[in-house]
C-alpha cells in the first residue's frame, strides 16, 4: 500500500514531531476514507468525523500512535475523555462506535493491526449504551464543554464564528450584570476556543515526557 503503519515520531526525550505526526494521521485517515470499510459505513448512514480527535487524544493522553492503541486505551478515550471534552449530543454515541468499528476493521484488513480484533470485540452494543449515557452526563463535562453546550441549548449556531461570538457576548453580558458571578471562570473572550470536533490542544513537554515514560514502564 506504500504506507508504513508502524512508525515512531519521537526523539530521545519522547517528544513527538508534530509535523510528521500530522502527516502520518492525514495519510492514514485518507487511506481509511478510500477504503471499502469507510464506504460501507457511509452507505449505512454513518456521519463520522470523530477519528482525528480520537487519534490526537490517544497521543496527548497516552502517548500512543494508532498502531499502539489497544482496547483499554480505546475504551478510556471513548468513555472517559470524550464525555469530558467533546461537545455533541448523546445520540452521537452510535455514530462514534460505528466509525470505530469501520476503522478497526480497516486496520485489521489493511495492516493486520495487532490490537484490531480485540478493539472490535470491545465495540459492542453495551459500549454504545454506556457511551450514550456518559455523553449526556453533565457532571462529566469540563468547563469549556459546559459553556459550549449551554450555547447550543440557548439556540446559538456555534458552528459559525458569528454564532460563537454572539453567544460569548450574550453570556458575558449576563455575567457582567450579576456581581456575584463577576469573577466566573466562564467569562471568556470571543477568541477563546470551544470544544467540538477539533483536534485536542497540545500537551506540555512535561506531560508528554511523563506519558512516554509511563508507557515504557508498562510495556511488555
Amino acid at each position: 500500500m506504500g504506507f508504513e503503519f508502524k512508525q515512531e515520531f519521537v526523539d530521545d526525550d519522547g517528544e513527538f514531531d508534530e509535523d510528521e505526526v500530522q502527516s502520518y494521521d492525514d495519510e492514514l485517515l485518507e487511506l481509511f476514507g478510500k477504503s471499502p470499510e469507510y464506504r460501507a459505513f457511509r452507505e449505512g448512514g454513518g456521519d463520522g468525523g470523530w477519528l482525528d480527535i480520537f487519534l490526537d487524544y490517544a497521543r496527548g493522553y497516552y502517548g500512543d500512535m494508532a498502531w499502539r492503541i489497544d482496547v483499554h486505551v480505546m475504551r478510556r478515550l471513548l468513555l472517559e475523555i470524550f464525555p469530558r471534552k467533546v461537545s455533541c449530543s448523546p445520540d452521537a454515541a452510535a455514530d462514534m462506535v460505528a466509525e470505530q468499528r469501520a476503522f478497526w476493521t480497516f486496520l485489521d484488513r489493511a495492516f493486520k493491526a495487532e490490537h484490531a480484533k480485540e478493539c472490535l470485540r470491545g465495540l459492542d452494543d453495551r459500549l454504545v449504551k454506556e457511551l450514550e449515557r456518559k455523553l449526556g452526563d453533565t457532571s462529566k463535562f469540563e468547563m469549556a464543554k459546559s459553556f459550549f453546550m449551554a450555547g447550543q441549548q440557548a439556540g446559538f449556531d456555534l458552528s459559525t464564528e458569528a454564532g460563537l461570538q454572539a453567544w460569548v457576548g450574550a453570556h458575558n453580558a449576563g455575567l457582567a450584570g450579576d456581581h456575584d458571578d463577576w469573577h466566573s471562570p466562564l467569562l471568556v473572550g470571543a477568541g477563546d476556543p470551544a470544544p467540538g470536533r477539533q483536534a485536542a490542544s497540545k500537551k506540555s513537554k512535561r506531560k508528554r515526557k511523563a506519558v512516554k515514560a509511563s508507557r515504557r514502564r508498562n510495556r511488555r
